[in-house]
């Protein structure tokens, strides 16, 4: 991981941290085009274009382009806070589009093992932000990973309910800039009979190269970029072994 901030408020200021690697990462958002070596919707790629255009793009690329991903950014969460999938805004491809949210909405849907053991999770990551629980601990953050060479800029929102005896965490990124184009994990903590916890996880990469070596990566990609979070999800669990689950439950959120 390269940098990661929170987002409460949703203020540009929040994303003040985002930045691009050089000034050849620039030239690419100035010359976007549909396709996949960026994931940005029609109208950013218009926006990129028009700023191509401008002074500043010349006097100081980086600089420019790292404002308006900025503002972008803060565009995809404010729209993503407040419709959920529905917000998601689609990449444009040279053919067609990719629809993140529809490749969320089925990796949910699909997800029958938790729907069985915690439906309320489940049920939150369909219909958010409807619905949302009153013990529902969640947050928002933006996060830069190196993905094969480059820097991916991530969207992610993190939820932890309590269902019955057990916990449920689930880790969402709902905007990716490069590499692949979305990815959720559930977590589910049930508390054993011997007095441990049993923990089980699902992951799912959605990536339009679903065969061969390219897809293979890039699934890779996205599972590397989500493990800091769950080994540190993980290694709370383990160390809060001696505490009440929902205790365990809430923190997982909270410190991560």
């Amino acid at each position: 991981m390269l940098g990661r901030g929170a987002i409460s408020t949703g203020a540009l200021a929040e994303f003040a941290g985002v930045k691009l690697k050089d000034a050849a990462a620039a030239q690419a958002y100035l010359s976007a085009k549909p396709g996949t070596a960026l994931n940005l919707s029609t109208a950013e790629i218009a926006a990129f274009q028009d700023l191509a255009k401008q002074p500043a793009a010349s006097t100081d690329p980086k600089k420019a382009v790292e404002g308006l991903i900025r503002q972008q950014l803060q565009a995809r969460y404010q729209s993503y806070a407040a419709k959920g999938l529905a917000g998601i805004a689609p990449y444009a491809r040279a053919s067609g589009e990719a629809r993140p949210a529809e490749d969320l909405l089925t990796g949910t849907r699909a997800s029958k093992f938790f729907a069985k053991y915690t439906p309320k999770m489940v049920q939150l990551l369909t219909d958010y932000p409807k619905g949302r629980p009153s013990d529902l601990d969640e947050r928002y953050q933006w996060a830069l990973y190196n993905a094969n060479g480059a820097r991916a800029i991530i969207l992610q929102q993190l939820f932890a309910l309590p269902d019955g005896d057990a916990w449920s965490v689930a880790a969402r990124q709902y905007y990716v800039s490069t590499s692949y184009n979305a990815e959720q994990n559930l977590m589910l903590f049930v508390p054993a009979s011997e007095g441990g916890t049993v923990a089980v996880m699902l992951s799912r990469v959605s990536t339009e190269q679903v065969a061969g070596l390219g897809g293979s990566m890039k699934r890779s990609i996205g599972s590397k970029m989500m493990a800091d979070t769950l080994s540190g999800i993980a290694a709370r669990v383990r160390q809060a072994a001696g505490h009440e689950l929902p205790r365990v439950g809430r923190q997982l959120v909270e410190r991560v």
